[in-house]
Order: C-alpha cells, then sequence, then structure tokens
C-alpha cells in the first residue's frame, strides 16, 4: 500500500478487522533517501521509490520482503526511465 496516513488507515480499516493482530513494517521518503544516501537520491526519487514499494503486492510482499536491494533496484529503474516510472522491477517482485 502506498499513501497518506489516513489515507491508509482507512484502507487497513476496509481489509481487516479491528481485533486482527497486524504487522505493520513503515518505510518513508526518509527512510529511502537514508539507504541511497550514496545515490543521491531526490525527493521526488524516494517519493516514486515508495510508490513501487507501495505497488507490491501483498502476497509478494510477504515471500520476498523489500530489502535495500530492491529499493536500490527501484531508483536504478526509475532513473533509467527518467522518473516516468521503474520498467527496471525484479520479475516476480512488483505488480506489473
Amino acid at each position: 500500500m502506498y499513501g497518506t496516513r489516513k489515507e491508509l488507515t482507512r484502507e487497513l480499516k476496509r481489509m481487516f478487522a479491528a481485533a486482527e493482530p497486524l504487522a505493520i513494517l513503515v518505510w518513508t521518503a526518509d527512510s529511502v533517501s537514508a539507504l541511497a544516501e550514496a545515490s543521491a537520491i531526490t525527493e521526488d526519487e524516494a517519493e516514486r521509490v515508495l510508490a513501487e514499494i507501495g505497488a507490491i503486492t501483498m502476497d509478494d510482499h510477504q515471500a520476498e520482503g523489500v530489502s535495500v536491494a530492491t529499493v536500490r533496484d527501484l531508483l536504478a529503474g526509475i532513473r533509467e526511465a527518467g522518473g516516468a516510472g521503474c520498467p527496471g522491477r525484479r520479475p516476480g517482485l512488483l505488480k506489473a
């Protein structure tokens, strides 16, 4: 999922019962920037990486996770596409 805290809260309420236990892992623009610091990532690129992370299906996220390598791959794909998207997606990891 990708969105504001308010949007994500609404979506979580829709998807899960109030008493259902959850574990939520959070990525922010700051955490993406910190991981890609050596790459001189811009704020816009960090937000695009977040959007790409949010496009990962729950099944794929649970099976493969989102690692530092994933963040770097997403950033590389965004840069290769000139910021228009991420054609360099790792097969099987992200939604098409």
